[in-house]
């Protein structure tokens, strides 16, 4: 029962770190016509800060916090890797 349940919400999130990986591609694309720095430290602080708002006790701010560390850590990998790909 819970399991089923659990694999729902997996795929779910697959598809929809799926869907914001392609949005950071095309961020990429932004940055290098704009000239953007791909890390925005600021930017990525208040982000953070608010997805972590928005849980509901300590453990889950923690649990939030790392989860969109890594996720920002994955988007500026991909946009780096795309940038660096259209240099060559």
């Amino acid at each position: 029962m819970f399991r089923k349940e659990m694999d729902l919400l997996d795929e779910k999130l697959v598809k929809l770190l799926l869907e914001r990986m392609a949005l950071s591609e095309r961020i990429a694309v932004y940055k290098k016509e704009t000239g953007l720095a791909v890390h925005d430290p600021d930017r990525e602080k208040a982000l953070i800060d608010k997805r972590v708002r928005a849980a509901e006790t300590e453990l889950k701010e923690n649990a939030i916090r790392e989860i969109y560390e890594v996720i920002l850590k994955s988007s500026r990998a991909v946009q780096h890797d795309l940038i660096k790909c259209d240099k060559e």
